[in-house]
């Protein structure tokens, strides 16, 4: 059954703990130092070091392993041209017109016919009244 520390024993514990950790950091730089110092390979040790490349890959150096890490993943592309937009993804392109045409003369033709016809009515109207 876990029993709940008061504080001077919790600050024990994390006390105890961070004494470890810079234990096995100091352990693994002067580990470093002397490995280095025997291959010629660098001319420093490291504990902890973080690389970035032009790409977008980091390298992240934690007591004596080496991990990579991709941080650009290339989803799709978009394409500017005169005509239209261009969404090119792995499986299917989305093209998106800058302009649109359609011709809405008849539309115009339809509405002015109609104005007339109120314009019409309008008159009629007044003239009833009077």
């Amino acid at each position: 059954m876990f029993c709940p520390l008061d504080y001077e024993q919790t600050a024990k514990v994390f006390r105890g703990v961070l004494g470890l950790f810079l234990v096995i950091i100091l352990g693994v730089y002067i580990a470093e130092g002397q490995l280095n110092g025997l291959t010629q390979r660098q001319e420093c040790a490291y504990a902890f070091n973080v690389n970035c490349d032009s790409e977008g890959r980091y390298a992240i150096y934690l007591l004596g392993a080496s991990y990579r890490v991709n941080a650009v993943y290339l989803v799709g592309e978009f394409i500017n041209n005169k005509e239209e937009i261009i969404i090119k993804t792995s499986y299917s392109n989305i093209n998106i017109p800058k302009y649109i045409e359609f011709d809405c003369k008849k539309e115009l033709v339809l509405l002015e016919i109609w104005a007339n016809l109120l314009m019409e009515e309008c008159s009629k109207y007044k003239q009833s009244l009077d």
